[in-house]
């Protein structure tokens, strides 16, 4: 059997979590993926019904494998992943 590409498995873990947090979206706000990748994965306009507010929220998905069992999970960010962050609420 020939040899073929392998899907890396952050990739696949990468891809469940886009699709779990696309799926709990309220169901009149949408995602899309930025042009570049500079620490924002997904970008989310909001609408109040079908009204679009003007306004967005930036996404950084983190994935793993394992959960700690916690309602809540913890991630460090790096300080220029938090700088851009930290800059929306200026």
């Amino acid at each position: 059997m020939a040899k073929l590409p392998q899907r890396p498995h952050n990739h696949n873990i990468a891809e469940l979590s886009e699709r779990f947090f696309n799926s709990h979206l309220p169901e009149n706000w949408c995602s899309h993926k930025p042009d570049s990748d500079y620490g924002v994965d997904l970008i989310v306009d909001l609408f109040e019904g079908a009204d679009a507010t003007g306004l967005e929220l930036l996404v950084q998905l983190k994935s793993s494998v394992n959960s700690n069992d916690h309602d809540q999970e913890s991630q460090s960010l790096r300080v220029a992943t938090y700088n851009i962050y930290g800059k929306s609420f200026r």
